[in-house]
């Protein structure tokens, strides 16, 4: 896609149900805005139709393309502020060792969602929008 394609469908996914298809390395991809929560909207991931929660709970090909990776720690607020009295070597440690990743099918950031998927596809087509 084109720095103009790109700017086009930014400014059309901006109101909730506004919808995009693109054909992303043999993949179709529909990108549809829906609320998240009162006053937040983000962009759903829907490939080859589906909204697949349980790629995003297995290590797919999908979840690698598509979805948004997000990092959490098992550490406590308390645990975070008792760690940094030790040294930056061992608080890089425990903290790795404490951290998990979750996917979610959707982005709250078109600006990441368009950074990721020219990072991990190769060919990525603007078939037509719709909607909204």
């Amino acid at each position: 896609m084109t720095n103009d394609e790109w700017q086009q469908l930014e400014q059309h996914l901006c109101w909730v149900g506004s919808r995009a298809d693109l054909k992303i390395d043999g993949y179709n991809v529909t990108l549809i805005v829906v609320p998240e929560k009162p006053l937040k909207n983000v962009i759903a991931v829907y490939v080859n139709g589906e909204f697949d929660i349980d790629a995003a709970q297995h290590d797919t090909e999908i979840r690698r393309r598509f979805y948004q990776k997000h990092k959490g720690s098992l550490l406590t607020s308390s645990n975070r502020k008792k760690l940094k009295k030790e040294s930056k070597a061992f608080q890089k440690q425990v903290a790795e060792k404490a951290a998990y990743y979750y996917y979610y099918p959707f982005w709250s950031s078109f600006k990441s969602l368009k950074s990721h998927f020219v990072k991990k596809n190769t060919s990525i087509e603007f078939v037509s929008k719709l909607g909204g």
